[in-house]
């Protein structure tokens, strides 16, 4: 049974990427914060606080024109001049801080000369790159014995072997530079990566 429904027909409450527009505030929601689209800037500061590299904490991404910022949260990750820029997210010398350095180590001895480039994920790249990295794990199961993953180097979405290599990985080193690939576009090329603070 199909309610009765009242009001605007032709209202769409969603505004620049994706924001949904709060008619009673004015404000439009981010999932993690509002922005005021009358002063330009979100009304609280930015979750991540100083790790999101804005010193305003009110901001919104540095460019507009080349970046979304969909949940609120500064980027994580750039290519500038063919390098790849990740932000570092955990505490220098902490285990995970670690990981992650030791991962883009290894990940710079597989990028050819002429560089590795983003490319989007299909379903079925994930599922081969999912199938090849639980047989990975099954194999050599001494690897990862405190339930790390087997992470790709590189993933995949960065442009990696679905075959592999792999590496034991904590899954939360994993999750991040798998989110990291969203914010940089499918088709840009990359030489190298470095971790930035």
């Amino acid at each position: 049974k199909v309610a009765e429904c009242h009001g605007d027909r032709t209202l769409v409450p969603f505004r620049y990427q994706g924001q949904y527009e709060d008619e009673e505030t004015g404000l439009y929601y981010n999932r993690f914060r509002y922005y005021s689209p009358e002063m330009g800037i979100y009304i609280s500061s930015d979750p991540i606080g100083l790790a999101g590299n804005n010193p305003t904490l009110y901001g919104y991404v540095l460019d507009v024109n080349t970046w979304l910022d969909i949940l609120g949260l500064e980027k994580c990750a750039n290519v500038e001049d063919g390098v790849l820029k990740i932000k570092r997210k955990f505490s220098k010398g902490s285990k995970e801080s670690d990981e992650l350095e030791d991962f883009v180590s290894r990940w710079n001895k597989q990028i050819p000369p002429d560089g590795l480039t983003r490319q989007p994920v299909s379903r079925e790249l994930r599922k081969k790159a999912s199938d090849a990295a639980n047989k990975y794990r099954i194999d050599n199961p001494e690897l990862f014995k405190s339930g790390q993953v087997a992470g790709h180097i590189p993933d995949v979405g960065w442009g990696g072997n679905p075959q592999g290599p792999f590496v034991p990985i904590s899954s939360s080193v994993n999750s991040y530079l798998g989110g990291a690939t969203q914010a940089v576009p499918v088709g840009t090329t990359y030489t190298s990566v470095i971790i930035i603070d």
